[in-house]
């Protein structure tokens, strides 16, 4: 039976991994992180006998080392964050163990540097992928099923907005705070100049329950591997947003002090902002939604393509775990998912297709939709 590690198994998105992970009923999953009780509680919760709690620390590699090479899992996740500033010693290791290393990253820097390992992970005969998650793993599939009627592509825009009720890990706040106020790198030529974490507020409107939610930008791999993808594009504009008003504006104007100069980094605070956050969430919903739109063309023609998906009853965290599942299933060979056979170091892009990542999700409080709108004909060039 093959394994697969995960490294914080028990934390939020750790945890649905788990979950999807043990429902094939053909892998050994190890729930792994520092400590023993939350591991073992998801064990027992799940009760799935192919799950084991183990207790490893991400930053002790001796330990992880040992049990490298006494297990010898096929797949290794790392779902621990935030991966801002981090290096990729972890992924590293795992490659010179042979196996293969997968990471829910969604830091700019760290998904694109991923390809620093690429001359190991190839010498090895493995895989190494980062951002294999909502960023950029779904994001950059829904952009390439939009594009599927299209012969161009001129602009995307990505925007996520998760309910209030849903479960946010430490992580995940300091991953956002991290931004904030910083200045977001133009890449795109219709962008000239950085544009500052969390700015630039906007109002988009998602299918009921959601309803109107701000949004604000944000620092995302995106932003440069859909460049790569697609050179051509002239506009990449990615944002996200908190469900309540209040939370939304007020991390907005926390966003310009730092901007400014008043405040060196919202980081320090990412606990007190989390409670804060956590006393106000009896006023939100667990309903949340994410949108891609798509500007392109065809056969001389303009369209605007729109994709949203909503997930209600606490159900969102399972998207982030998605792509993850399925890389890990393709690559131990889990019958009913076709084998994955690409090797090399690289950001997690073109590797999993829309259709794979909602066969994963089905069962779940989420749905998705898609529409077209003709914008007329293509302007004529030069």
């Amino acid at each position: 039976m093959s394994g697969v590690l995960v490294l914080g198994g028990y934390g939020v998105f750790g945890s649905r991994l788990c979950e999807l992970l043990a429902s094939a009923g053909e892998l050994k999953v190890y729930v792994a992180g520092r400590r023993a009780a939350p591991a073992r509680a998801l064990v027992s919760r799940l009760g799935a006998p192919a799950l084991e709690a183990v207790t490893l620390d991400r930053d002790a590699p001796d330990g992880l080392a040992a049990f490298l090479k006494e297990r010898r899992p096929e797949v290794v996740v790392d779902a621990i964050g935030p991966f801002q500033k981090r290096d990729f010693r972890l992924a590293e290791l795992v490659i010179a163990h042979g196996a293969h290393s997968l990471d829910l990253a969604d830091d700019r820097a760290y998904v694109s540097g991923i390809r620093v390992l690429d001359g190991a992970a190839r010498a090895r005969g493995v895989l190494a992928t980062s951002g294999a998650s909502t960023v950029p793993a779904l994001s950059c599939a829904v952009v390439d099923r939009l594009l599927r009627e299209l012969d161009s592509l001129e602009s995307v825009e990505i925007g996520i907005s998760p309910g209030q009720r849903a479960p946010r890990g430490l992580a995940t706040i300091r991953s956002v705070l991290s931004y904030c106020g910083k200045p977001v790198p133009a890449v795109a030529p219709a962008h000239r100049a950085a544009r500052r974490g969390w700015g630039d507020l906007g109002r988009h409107r998602y299918p009921p329950p959601v309803g109107g939610r701000w949004l604000s930008n944000v620092d995302l791999p995106e932003s440069v591997v859909l460049a790569e993808r697609y050179p051509g594009v002239e506009s990449i504009v990615l944002r996200a947003g908190l469900e309540l008003s209040v939370l939304h504006l007020g991390l907005s104007l926390l966003s310009l002090m730092v901007a400014r100069g008043w405040i060196a980094s919202l980081v320090p605070a990412s606990r007190f902002l989390g409670r804060v956050a956590a006393l106000l969430s009896p006023l939100g919903s667990d309903a949340g939604a994410m949108h891609v739109t798509v500007v392109g063309g065809r056969e001389g023609r303009r369209f605007r393509r729109h994709w949203t998906i909503v997930a209600e009853h606490n159900d969102g965290p399972f998207i982030p775990a998605a792509a993850a599942s399925v890389l890990a299933k393709r690559l131990c060979r889990v019958p009913g998912y076709t084998p994955l056979g690409t090797r090399g170091a690289l950001p997690c892009v073109g590797l999993v297709e829309l259709e794979e990542l909602m066969l994963e999700l089905r069962g779940r409080a989420i749905r998705t939709q898609m529409y077209d709108e003709a914008l007329g004909e293509r302007p004529a060039a030069g």
